[in-house]
């Protein structure tokens, strides 16, 4: 399974998807490789208690559909600003291509090819910290919430 690759200390991984012999598959790979996999599958109940957790990468599947949207994506970004978000799926539409790609993955592929190569992605997710992306979030958070404002007034004047 895994080549030469030490566990780094204290490596936190959330892993968002719906409890079945796949995900349980992702979970031991994922164990593997970090101190602690967070799994979350029940979005209703996680979003109402995120976890006190120090995150250091977000395996988002597509396994909740239509429920993983640009705005849930979002937030999760705002949550766990310097996580790196790795996207796995078996078949993705445009529009979510596009959410997750925006949310700033910086893998989007499918199972196959992540269990393939996942020693060179999660080492590479690891390694990569972008500077100042606490801040990238914020700045995100308040363009949207300027947009939202814009669009009320515009609304307002008609």
């Amino acid at each position: 399974m895994m080549a030469n690759i030490m566990r780094p200390p204290a490596q936190n991984v959330l892993l968002i998807a719906k409890k079945n012999k796949r995900m349980r598959e992702l979970e031991l790979h994922l164990a593997e490789y970090f101190h602690r996999v967070c799994l979350v599958s029940d979005l209703k109940k996680w979003g109402k208690s995120p976890l006190n957790v120090d995150v250091n990468v977000i395996v988002v599947t597509d396994s909740f559909g239509s429920k993983l949207n640009g705005d849930f994506l979002f937030d999760l970004r705002k949550k766990y600003p310097g996580a790196k978000m790795l996207y796995l799926y078996d078949k993705i539409c445009s529009a979510q291509e596009t959410a997750v790609r925006t949310a700033g993955a910086v893998f989007v592929g499918s199972y196959d090819q992540f269990f393939s190569l996942y020693d060179n992605v999660l080492q590479s997710a690891l390694e990569s910290k972008k500077k100042h992306f606490g801040q990238f979030v914020s700045d995100l958070a308040s363009r949207k919430e300027w947009r939202f404002q814009k669009i009320r007034k515009i609304q307002d004047k008609k």
